[in-house]
């Protein structure tokens, strides 16, 4: 862990480096107590627009909320790669609830479980400004998936981009999903779904929805089990969607003839 004295020095580098209104600290393994001094070490709070504090082993979502709260003009925050645990993540939630600038967060890479997101929805579907959100290698399943679904179509959480690669959705949170997609009130243009066991089932369902939606511009379910039937009536749906600009199917294996796509 970095001492004060060095820390302080780092900081201020790391601020002349990257211009005065981004804060990059990675895999300088801060805890959450030396976040807070970082924090009240920034001269110039306003200024600061875009966040990094990927793999440092922050736990405690207390620490990053406060973060939030003090920087009133953050647009980007990454915690990429940080473990958060339950321990304070409601206060984190709170925060991204009601900052009014934020938009795009990562929170990829966390061991986050089902209820930890299911809370981070609900503060979502209050009003927030995020709009681009990344929980990307995560622990969620087909449940939370079902969740997110429902807070998306409260038409108070305006999500544009949603990467939900990496998890453990299944068919059934592909298919909560494409419930989703079939919306008119959808307002999702890229949705990853990368590595999830999705099947020929739950890229049915995602082509059927795709003939419905009229938002979505990127669709990316590479590394899953779609098999050939899978592949093709997704690429069938193509036909009738000419919003979708980028369908990546890669990595899937076919069932029939035992190849990747």
């Amino acid at each position: 862990m970095a001492s004060v004295p060095n820390l302080s020095r780092v900081v201020k580098e790391k601020l002349k480096q990257n211009g005065s209104d981004r804060l990059s600290l990675v895999d300088i393994d801060i805890s959450n107590d030396m976040l807070e001094y970082i924090v009240s070490m920034i001269d110039s709070p306003e200024e600061i627009k875009n966040v990094v504090l990927e793999r440092n082993g922050l736990s405690s979502g207390s620490s990053v909320a406060r973060l939030i709260h003090t920087f009133p003009n953050l647009t980007e925050l990454s915690v990429r790669r940080n473990d958060l645990t339950s321990e304070g993540f409601d206060d984190l939630c709170r925060a991204l609830e009601v900052h009014d600038n934020l938009t795009h967060v990562d929170l990829s890479r966390n061991k986050l479980k089902d209820e930890q997101v299911e809370t981070l929805f609900n503060a979502l579907s209050l009003g927030s400004t995020v709009r681009h959100l990344n929980l990307r290698d995560n622990l969620l399943t087909g449940d939370c998936a079902m969740t997110i679904t429902k807070m998306l179509m409260s038409r108070s959480c305006h999500l544009e981009s949603l990467d939900l690669g990496v998890n453990r959705l299944g068919d059934s949170g592909a298919l909560a999903l494409a419930a989703y997609l079939e919306c008119a009130d959808c307002t999702l243009t890229h949705l990853t779904l990368d590595t999830n066991s999705i099947t020929m089932v739950g890229a049915q369902s995602l082509a059927t929805a795709l003939t419905k939606n009229h938002s979505l511009k990127f669709l990316s379910i590479t590394d899953n089990q779609l098999g050939d039937y899978g592949i093709q009536a997704l690429e069938d749906a193509l036909e009738q969607n000419r919003q979708l600009q980028e369908l990546a199917v890669r990595g899937n294996h076919s069932i029939l003839a035992h190849t990747s796509i």
